[in-house]
């Protein structure tokens, strides 16, 4: 998809502001207010870019497992069946399709591993056909970069990092109720929230500030709908020859410096951390990969691909009910 020179402009300006004021905006496009006024309306009206509220579901006591998996022979529409019937459950934050070793891809929000794999139990039930192999993983740390594929070289990116060890937040039906407006309509206002609630504007506002003191709700920003650019998405998993924190936070920093890496996932279990590339040719994907090996070929034991072809579901906060958050298991 081509882009105009003042579209250019403003995603570089996002990727170095963020969601700010369109003043601070147009001045790190270097354009005027009206224009960059009426050029995010065009992206965001043509679907190009989203707004995004990102939540950790983590300060509510959740951990996020990522299963990939493989069905055995199965007629297409038997399986498209099987894949929609996943899409609706709570917990279910992510299903896509994938190329590569697995086929799918799930990611579901679990208080504990005995929880989770009761979740997967579940999962397959409800699709009615066996996996037929799977590979298991715990993600322990997200850092992310919105836009970066867009920023200039010599502009820092808006970072957004998810804590290692968040601190737990108990929260009600008034503030699940917000991060499920907030989930589904990032730029809601607090007023909308407020009469949707049937609560005073005061005290919508009041509970949204004290979510994002207690780093449950981590920020607001933009994210590109990538499939309706034509740009491909990739998953670069590795497994380490070892692990400690210095080279995690060296694998870190080569996905902040590299342009097409967008964020990077940290795991205990099949894999150790994980690259997420965006590519307009596969040439870019084979100069990553041949980047990675040059600057940690010596401490990589294993390196998977998968590649993203569809997208069932994507949800930063999933849950339906207050019970599903909150329920012991």
């Amino acid at each position: 998809m081509k882009f105009t020179e003042k579209e250019k402009a403003i995603l570089a300006g996002l990727n170095s502001v963020g969601t700010g004021s369109l003043a601070a905006l147009a001045d790190a496009a270097n354009l005027k207010t009206h224009a960059v006024r009426y050029g995010l309306e065009n992206l965001l009206e043509r679907g190009i870019l989203s707004p995004f509220c990102s939540i950790d579901a983590s300060t509510l006591g959740f951990n996020s497992y990522i299963a990939y998996f493989s069905l055995p022979p199965t007629p297409r529409e038997e399986a498209e069946r099987a894949l929609s019937s996943i899409v609706s459950p709570p917990n279910v934050s992510w299903i896509g399709e994938l190329s590569g070793a697995f086929q799918y891809g799930c990611t579901v929000c679990a208080k504990n591993v005995y929880h989770a794999l009761a979740l997967f139990d579940e999962i397959a039930v409800t699709m009615k056909i066996p996996w037929q192999r799977k590979m298991f993983a715990q993600r322990t740390a997200l850092t992310f970069w919105p836009l970066k594929f867009f920023g200039r070289d010599d502009a820092q990116p808006v970072c957004v990092e998810y804590p290692a060890l968040p601190a737990r937040c108990e929260i009600d039906d008034l503030d699940h109720k917000i991060l499920k407006l907030k989930n589904d309509s990032p730029t809601m206002s607090h007023s909308e929230i407020a009469r949707i609630c049937g609560q005073p504007v005061s005290t919508i506002a009041y509970r949204i500030q004290q979510l994002i003191e207690n780093k449950v709700i981590i920020g607001s920003w933009y994210i590109i709908n990538w499939g309706r650019m034509g740009i491909a998405h990739s998953e670069v998993s590795l497994v380490l020859k070892r692990l400690d924190t210095s080279l995690l936070k060296r694998l870190v920093s080569f996905g902040r410096e590299c342009r097409s890496c967008y964020f990077v996932v940290g795991g205990v279990g099949a894999w150790d951390f994980q690259f997420n590339v965006l590519t307009e040719h596969q040439d870019e994907l084979h100069r990553f990969i041949s980047d990675l090996r040059t600057s940690f070929g010596h401490e990589i034991d294993e390196v998977a691909i998968h590649a993203y072809t569809r997208l069932f579901k994507f949800s930063n906060y999933p849950f339906k009910d207050l019970a599903t958050v909150v329920a012991d298991t």
